[in-house]
């Protein structure tokens, strides 16, 4: 069967092409002809059949790999031309092919031409250039068009100087005899555009030179020759003209082929066109070409500016090593993936009620991310396999607050993906998981996408807390930190974090029990420090004085005094606070004992030590002690001298300080200088 580059031989030429009416419904009634007619039809056939036995012969040769008979075979076309010229046997074309040849018999051929035919060739130069570059040859290809080109420039040139080239057999010298190399085949423009592709951009000039050729000599250009064009602008990244070509390939309706728009997806995605996209994908499918899975990724990808990914300059690494020097700004760029958490979410969800305008481009962007997604699915049946689809997906489908989805495209993961979820993915599928209330479940996506739980993994493990926090389940609170205990991982409880789960399991009173509290304390002390920490420890009984647990705060004094040698672990402040709520109590005994456990070293407010006498005398007074009460007093007034001396002791250093700096004189060269005033 002839070849496409064959049957395209004889395009343009209308003395060989069959009559352009429709063809008559009967085969056996035939529209008259006359003997011109029937000549030239005749002729076609002949033509035809002859080129269908060299075709396949040259076919032969590239299964055989004898390229370098397949470029003599074009040199024979022109050895009758050479002859004319009076240069036989100097075309260049056999230089290449004996240079190409490993032995004599690479380079015998078969219909050698005795005269030179144009339409010949065309013909055999265009299924030359198709078994080249097919076999990935595209130096031996690009000799064959720039011998041509080379040819023609010559010809051209004798013509101007009156020395025309005719061929032998024409009687008469004028313009009409005169050998002249035109426009060629369609294909042959083609496939001299694919071997220029092949060598990248240095030979991107000749190949674009080579579309323009073709459409200054009319040709029909082709959908290879649309997409090498379309190809090699997008390599250059000349995007601008690329969207002006698209435009003007639309237009004019040239042809397209799938590789094309697939060319058209990446640039699209590249450039973040979203606003071309939809006109793209629909263009696609008017035309039935189909999206693979990865041409769907690219589409979503065009969206990714406009929900998933945005702009954050880095740091200076070396100053990230001082802290206290301060963060320098290098003034470059990154782009990062969502940083979400639970909260900011749910803000993100209250302003956008307030002011939905604001999130506009954000959940648009997010709902034709999902629109794809389900097109890809619905519509096509493909799976959902590239590890970069689906952290886009489950953001999108949170922002779109269609977090209902989540457990679905996971279930999808895990039964189509190739490689585990991407961290930020895992990320906003927590988050969307926690907006739907499975906290449980959110864990256990963080222990399946990262069973060892590594450092960078600890802000999705605080992201879950913060929930339980918010949400005041201390019984899950307390759970979960077992849990993380268990993987002996205890950087996950950072100070933050740790701020925020001691109130809340101390507010927590229906359920986590005053038992459970105490134990959970003396379990995680590496975590809440109350056996070390004063502060910490001061900062727990305000919480359990707050949440009314005052029998825990009895049992976290009296273990304290086994523990610690500070007896006196109580500020003035958190004294009154305890004094006040064991009154409310009537508990007059463990008033007293919270005033012997009160440190007076340190007021920061004098009305809380008179407080605190206040409060100690009402409970020496109801227990019967009144002769008690002195003492207390005693023990306060003595402290605030301490105090008051401690103060003005500072004060004493700090203005002496200042004076000894106020008189340090200036040095210049070593000679101090005095000012006039002085």
């Amino acid at each position: 069967m002839p070849s496409f580059a064959i049957a395209a031989a004889f395009e343009g030429h209308d003395e060989l092409e069959d009559d352009g009416g429709p063809t008559h419904l009967y085969g056996h009634e035939k529209e008259p002809e006359d003997a011109e007619s029937e000549r030239a039809r005749a002729l076609k056939e002949q033509f035809q059949r002859g080129m269908e036995k060299k075709q396949l012969w040259m076919q032969s040769l590239a299964a055989q790999k004898l390229y370098a008979a397949v470029v003599k075979s074009v040199a024979d076309c022109y050895a009758p031309l050479y002859a004319a010229m009076g240069l036989e046997g100097k075309c260049p074309l056999l230089a290449v092919a004996q240079d190409e040849a490993k032995a004599d018999h690479e380079l015998q051929t078969q219909f050698q031409p005795l005269r030179f035919d144009d339409l010949l060739t065309k013909a055999t130069e265009q299924e030359a250039l198709a078994l080249l570059v097919k076999d990935r040859q595209p130096m031996l290809a690009l000799t064959i068009v720039e011998h041509r080109d080379k040819l023609a420039g010559e010809l051209a040139k004798r013509a101007k100087a009156g020395a025309g080239v005719v061929l032998p057999g024409s009687n008469v010298m004028d313009d009409e005899h005169v050998v002249t190399l035109g426009s060629h085949l369609r294909m042959f423009y083609s496939w001299a555009m694919s071997a220029y592709a092949m060598f990248g951009p240095s030979y991107h000039p000749q190949l674009f030179d080579m579309y323009k050729r073709a459409q200054d000599a009319d040709v029909y250009v082709s959908a290879n020759m649309n997409v090498q064009y379309l190809s090699a602008l997008i390599t250059e990244r000349r995007y601008d003209e690329v969207f002006e070509f698209y435009k003007f390939v639309i237009q004019e309706n040239l042809p397209t082929s799938v590789f094309f728009y697939r060319q058209m997806l990446f640039a699209v995605s590249v450039t973040r066109k979203a606003e071309l996209l939809e006109l793209i994908v629909e263009d696609m499918r008017v035309k039935g070409f189909k999206l693979r899975a990865d041409d769907y990724l690219r589409a979503i990808r065009t969206y990714d500016n406009e929900y998933f990914l945005t702009e954050k300059k880095t740091m200076d690494k070396r100053r990230l090593n001082h802290r206290n020097e301060g963060a320098r700004n290098t003034g470059e760029t990154m782009l990062v993936t969502p940083r979400d958490t639970y909260t900011m979410c749910l803000k993100r969800i209250q302003e956008e009620e307030d002011h939905p305008e604001k999130f506009e481009t954000l959940v648009d962007a997010s709902r034709s991310v999902l629109g794809l997604f389900d097109t890809m699915l619905d519509i096509d049946g493909l799976a959902p396999r590239h590890e970069q689809l689906f952290p886009r997906v489950i953001t999108a489908a949170v922002y779109a607050q269609e977090c209902e989805r989540i457990p679905e495209i996971l279930a999808m993961h895990a039964e189509h993906a190739d490689e585990p979820l991407h961290y930020a993915g895992v990320r906003m599928a927590v988050n969307g998981l926690l907006l739907l209330e499975k906290p449980t479940e959110a864990w256990g996506l963080i222990r399946e996408t990262n069973p060892d739980l590594e450092a960078h993994r600890f802000a999705l493990v605080a992201n879950v807390f913060n929930y339980l926090c918010m949400k005041k389940l201390g019984k899950e609170i307390v759970a979960l930190m077992h849990n993380v205990d268990k993987l002996g991982v205890s950087g996950v409880f950072s100070l933050s974090l740790v701020k925020k789960l001691m109130p809340t399991l101390c507010g927590c009173i229906d359920s986590v029990s005053d038992e459970d509290l105490i134990e959970t304390m003396a379990h995680f002390d590496s975590i809440f420090r109350l056996r070390t920490s004063e502060h910490h420890f001061g900062v727990f009984l305000h919480e359990c004085c707050r949440s009314g647990r005052l029998a825990v705060v009895k049992t976290a004094l009296k273990q304290w005094l086994v523990t610690s040698g500070n007896k006196r672990p109580l500020k003035v402040a958190l004294a009154v606070k305890l004094l006040n709520a064991f009154e409310s109590e009537s508990d007059w005994v463990f008033m007293t004992e919270v005033f012997e456990l009160t440190d007076f070293s340190q007021v920061k407010d004098e009305d809380d030590t008179k407080a605190v006498v206040s409060a100690v005398s009402r409970a020496y007074e109801a227990l019967g002690h009144p002769e008690r009460i002195k003492r207390a007093e005693h023990v306060a007034t003595v402290a605030r001298k301490r105090q008051k001396k401690l103060r003005q002791h500072k004060q004493d250093r700090k203005k002496y300080s200042n004076v000894g700096v106020e008189a340090k004189p200036m040095m210049v060269d070593g000679i101090p200088i005095v000012s006039s005033s002085s």
